[in-house]
């Protein structure tokens, strides 16, 4: 019972956080794909290395 409340307090916490700590929408092009690339070659990294760590584990 313990668990569940201090899951659900940290829930709320972060839900706060982020409604918190918006900030303004921007609603303009930025000149195509060059703001995007640093992003999906991150994602593209992590999804390798979690995708290598799961497979390992049950080796």
């Amino acid at each position: 019972m313990k668990k569940i409340a201090m899951s659900a307090l940290m829930v709320g916490a972060l839900g706060l956080t982020a409604v918190a700590t918006t900030s303004p929408a921007e609603a303009h092009w930025r000149r195509g794909w060059g703001g995007w690339g640093p992003g999906i070659a991150g994602g593209l990294v992590a999804g390798a290395v979690i995708g290598g760590l799961a497979s390992s584990a049950y080796a």
